[in-house]
């Protein structure tokens, strides 16, 4: 069965990076990602993170970041703003926010970078802003290239352009670039609901990252989801998505990415120790000290 390696600063949101390092040292993981939201979970903050007191704070709590998680989401007049390339302007500030955070991922030795293409979009205006977005992508993807560094695309994703498998298809093949990846999100097929063997067949090594979560729900444009579940408290099966990986041959990264909301670190803990009896009784492997 696959071996979950790392663990994501995700899980303490509401905490500071030395927080979630600490806490994450604390559970026996030695590999973490970084996430960096834009609009919460300020853990590798645009224009404002050092990366020379961020490898203190590594070296501090025996850590090795080996991934980071970026949106462009931003806070607006207190509201998250997702910009689209379809806007210059904002297409000239995704350009400025991807190429800083791939800088700062060279820096940190980082290899696995995960940065969405754009929010999704309803009805017939999704094709005019995926081919748009598909190319100004190509252009973070040629920065990721130089660093050596595998620019991912999160797929599918319920909340943006790439959906559904036919529309991460449809990208993939539009970008055409080696340095896009795929990290898949567990908690995402627990809602869409396709096919992971075939899925998986498509990728083949552009399958590059795995972010591990529960979920349940329908896919509605509401977006009333839970899409932040501890393991076990979901529909994901665990054991059908690590039959999947192993048949698949995949030997990258996985990464425990649960998200919870709370300022609550007894509680917070709780769960992660809870989710990881549960993924050891469906058959995973921990790489824990």
């Amino acid at each position: 069965m696959s071996v979950i390696t790392t663990c994501a600063t995700l899980g303490f949101s509401k905490f500071d990076l030395e927080t979630a390092l600490k806490h994450i040292s604390e559970l026996g993981f030695s590999k973490v990602e970084i996430t960096e939201l834009g609009s919460y979970c300020r853990h590798l903050p645009y224009k404002q993170a050092d990366v020379n007191t961020v490898k203190q704070l590594l070296d501090r709590y025996n850590l090795t970041a080996v991934a980071i998680n970026v949106s462009p989401g931003i806070l607006r007049d207190g509201e998250e703003y997702r910009p689209l390339f379809t806007d210059t302007r904002d297409a000239q500030f995704i350009l400025e926010y991807a190429g800083w955070f791939l800088d700062k991922a060279h820096q940190l030795g980082v290899r696995t970078v995960t940065f969405p293409i754009g929010p999704r979009i309803f009805g017939e205006e999704w094709k005019r802003e995926a081919d748009v977005s598909c190319a100004e992508f190509r252009k973070i993807a040629a920065v990721a290239e130089r660093y050596r560094i595998s620019l991912n695309l999160e797929v599918p994703h319920l909340y943006q352009l790439t959906d559904s498998v036919d529309h991460v298809k449809y990208i993939f093949d539009k970008i055409d670039h080696p340095a896009l990846g795929a990290t898949v999100d567990s908690s995402h097929w627990g809602i869409i609901g396709y096919d992971v063997e075939e899925f998986f067949s498509y990728l083949g090594p552009k399958l590059r990252h795995i972010h591990l979560r529960d979920s349940r729900g329908a896919d509605t444009k509401d977006y009333k989801q839970d899409l932040e579940l501890t393991p076990g408290k979901g529909v994901v099966d665990f054991v059908r998505l690590g039959k999947a990986l192993e048949s698949a041959g995949y030997k990258g990264g996985i990464a425990f990415d649960l998200e919870y909301r709370v300022e609550d670190i007894d509680y917070i803990m709780g769960e992660y120790r809870a989710a990881i009896e549960y993924l050891k009784q469906c058959g995973w492997q921990f790489d824990l000290e």
